[in-house]
């Protein structure tokens, strides 16, 4: 076997303050698992009052989303195609020139890795009442949303 004789690569899922440039807590990942199990039990080493936690499209769950809140936090989460309705009328939203015109729009230029990249975010908050009402019902926590665009 490929992997005769050699341990198995360990898995980890950690929090990471890029304030401080550190990391706060970290979770093993079930071999038998993958990093969402995990994720759960890492929040819940954390004082989360008044932060705002990222995590990639995989930490947007409900569940976890919701533990967030619990815990006294807010979170920002990427969304990627395969979520749904939500990543739909979220796309639908920023094809409004009416809500691209309301949108905050935030732009960042960086240069590194030997490219030049411009980064566009734009949001709004929900009450502009853009989303459909069945996604807010599932996502009710969601108070702004905002697709960001990287461009090399």
């Amino acid at each position: 076997s490929k992997h005769s004789g050699h341990a198995k690569a360990l898995h980890i899922v950690s929090a990471w303050c890029h304030s401080n440039q550190l990391v706060l807590a970290q979770e093993k990942v079930d071999s038998k698992s993958k990093e969402i199990t995990a994720i759960p039990l890492l929040l819940k080493l954390l004082d989360l009052t008044d932060r705002i936690i990222t995590i990639d499209a995989m930490g947007g769950q409900r569940a976890i989303c919701e533990q967030i809140i619990a815990q006294g936090g807010d979170y920002l989460i990427a969304l990627k195609g395969n979520q749904g309705m939500l990543h739909k009328d979220v796309t639908a939203c920023f094809a409004n020139k009416t809500t691209l015109k309301n949108s905050l729009i935030s732009t960042e230029n960086d240069k590194g890795h030997g490219r030049i990249e411009k980064r566009i975010a734009y949001s709004f908050e929900k009450k502009c009442n853009v989303l459909q009402a069945s996604t807010r019902s599932c996502q009710e926590n969601i108070s702004c949303v905002g697709p960001g665009c990287t461009s090399l």
